[in-house]
């Protein structure tokens, strides 16, 4: 990367982003983690209380980040609004008979996202800290930038990080009936898009995407970089090679042990709750008993419905639920499944699955955004992931997958693949180029 042009960043949130308990989180942090090394960071967070809890403030003194939580018992409209967009979208996922939630659940919209007293708050940290570039997590405070004074706006480099492309997702997510986190469409993201003198899209179709809708606005890509230990993300898989399958007994077949990590987001919960009932249930009636496992791991563990499942199918599947050590999990799985079907932007858990050298087997939809073919491969590295459309493909993809030779091709893929597209220079250098340009 060019030599650093050291800048004063002010990152605004109002997300606790350095517990990395989702995809978008992990993203944050990997991002706020890449400006430190070369710029001075502080972050301007919004908060219910400025009480912090201990668990976070160690999680905040071992990352020695600089944390100026701001917050007021005058709260946005938004908080109400989603614990009533909650409680529709859970009873729309049990009961999807029920009727349409987007027609009685409380969607926010950008207004709501408001603190009354953010624009004031964020006046007096500009003033102390003194920054030159202020970056915006997400469009829903975009509103943040319109309350500077005229004086203060031209002396700084606004960025907004969009992460997705809300009104799409909005509409996906509302053409399946399921009520989305905020009601927003085209011209009202466009509008909050073209505040801002630079937008950073998570993949380079969403950049297409967002240049049309503010062609004012320079627009770059910038995914998402895992910093995996080398030791973890070796060339194989830790269960593969000659001894990459495990066994049930010296007579049986050899299993193979899938891995799904994830957020309880709606499209997380549908789409494997669906992948469950369809899809595995197909391969575990079609393929050898016992000859394939699926482990479960995240907060996505707390919505699933696994009685539905009968025990023939409920046997086959781990709940772990929330895990301390994504190596640990990584380590004790050979194959990572995303089935998710539906939402924007850029999956995280497929990014760090490739980042952990595990091969990845997941339906079109997910790999958007990858640089990766119809097939699953990517220029000259091979081919890390796979691709299953139907329960049938899925299991004619797990008989390949039962040879540990073709496990062991396709993590030697992930690895090169890893090396390359997802390394920090590749992700980060669009953005790099930009601050070392600026004056």
């Amino acid at each position: 990367m060019n030599e650093p042009t050291a800048h004063r960043v002010l990152v605004c949130t109002d997300l606790p982003f350095w517990r990395g308990a989702s995809g978008a989180q992990q993203r944050i942090l990997s991002l706020v983690e890449f400006l430190r090394k070369r710029h001075a960071v502080r972050i301007f967070c919004l908060a219910g209380s400025t009480e912090v809890s201990e668990l976070d403030a160690e999680t905040i003194a071992a990352k020695n980040l600089d944390v100026e939580f701001r917050s007021s018992d005058q709260i946005p409209a938004s908080f109400w609004k989603r614990v009533g967009w909650y409680f529709a979208a859970t009873k729309n996922q049990w009961f999807p008979k029920s009727g349409s939630t987007t027609q009685r659940s409380a969607s926010t919209t950008l207004a709501d996202y408001r603190w009354p007293w953010a624009i004031d708050a964020l006046h007096e940290s500009i003033e102390s800290f003194r920054p030159n570039v202020l970056l915006i997590e997400y469009v829903k405070l975009a509103y943040l930038i319109e309350g500077l004074s005229k004086q203060i706006r031209e002396q700084l480099f606004c960025v907004l990080d969009t992460h997705d492309v809300l009104h799409l997702r909005n509409e996906q997510f509302r053409s399946r009936e399921v009520a989305h986190w905020i009601n927003i469409d085209r011209e009202a993201e466009s509008a909050a898009v073209g505040l801002f003198d630079l937008a950073i899209a998570i993949q380079s179709e969403e950049a297409e995407l967002f240049r049309d809708m503010a062609p004012q606005t320079n627009v770059i890509t910038c995914g998402h970089f895992t910093p995996t230990p080398i030791a973890k993300a070796s060339d194989t898989p830790s269960r593969t090679a000659d001894e990459s399958l495990t066994t049930v007994s010296e007579n049986s077949n050899p299993v193979l042990r899938f891995g799904f990590i994830g957020s309880d987001n709606h499209a997380n919960m549908l789409s494997l709750q669906t992948f469950l009932e369809t899809t595995w249930r197909f391969a575990v009636e079609q393929l050898a008993p016992k000859s394939i496992e699926l482990r479960i791991a995240g907060r996505v563990c707390d919505q699933l419905n696994l009685e539905c499942l009968g025990s023939t199918v409920g046997d086959t599947i781990e709940i772990v639920g929330y895990v301390d050590s994504l190596d640990q999990f990584y380590d004790s799985v050979d194959v990572i499944v995303n089935p998710v079907q539906f939402g924007t932007g850029l999956k995280i858990k497929n990014i760090e699955a490739l980042a952990y050298a595990k091969p990845l087997i997941s339906t079109p939809h997910s790999l958007t955004g990858m640089q990766l073919d119809s097939a699953g491969e990517y220029a000259d590295v091979g081919l890390p992931a796979r691709i299953f459309e139907t329960p049938e493909s899925f299991v004619e993809l797990v008989a390949l997958l039962l040879d540990p030779i073709t496990l062991k091709t396709m993590a030697a893929a992930a690895k090169r693949y890893r090396q390359t597209v997802l390394s920090e220079q590749s992700v980060y250098s669009e953005l790099d180029q930009v601050l070392s340009n600026l004056k």
